[in-house]
């Protein structure tokens, strides 16, 4: 996946199912940079239909359980601090009338931006196997850009 390009999920396999999109980034240890993950659920006018179609840290799953933020997990190690949120999605039971799922990150804090981060990258495993279907590394020069 390249930079500003969209992913029609049901091209990458023929039954999704369910499909874990997993947000990972690192930080120096001096700098801990934390971000916060946020779904929205879009109509085929491009908005969300109500309140519910925000998932996020203080609304962690949304279409009647389709959507789910599983939790963020903080590794620290003697280099950086590795985070990771993994956000577990049910396609079959997302409702029709949503027609785009719009990921989201957004840092913690004021203490940084996206560019201070040592490592940022996006996956998305196939939930009946874990088969990788996607990957986004996204560049320390592209960071400065989002």
């Amino acid at each position: 996946m390249h930079k500003g390009e969209n992913v029609v999920l049901s091209a990458l396999a023929d039954d999704l199912g369910s499909i874990s999109v997993i947000l990972e980034w690192a930080a120096g240890p001096e700098q801990p940079l934390d971000a916060d993950v946020s779904v929205l659920l879009l109509g085929d006018d491009g908005r969300v239909r109500s309140n519910d179609d925000l998932i996020f840290y203080n609304q962690p799953s949304g279409a009647g359980g389709a959507v789910r933020l599983r939790g963020k997990t903080r590794t620290p190690d003697d280099e950086s601090v590795v985070y990771t949120d993994i956000i577990d999605l049910d396609m079959d039971d997302v409702p029709d009338s949503v027609e785009r799922v719009l990921l989201a990150a957004s840092l913690d804090g004021d203490l940084g931006s996206l560019a201070d981060l040592k490592y940022l990258g996006l996956r998305l495993l196939r939930g009946s196997d874990a088969v990788e279907l996607l990957r986004f590394d996204v560049a320390a020069t592209q960071r400065g850009l989002c």
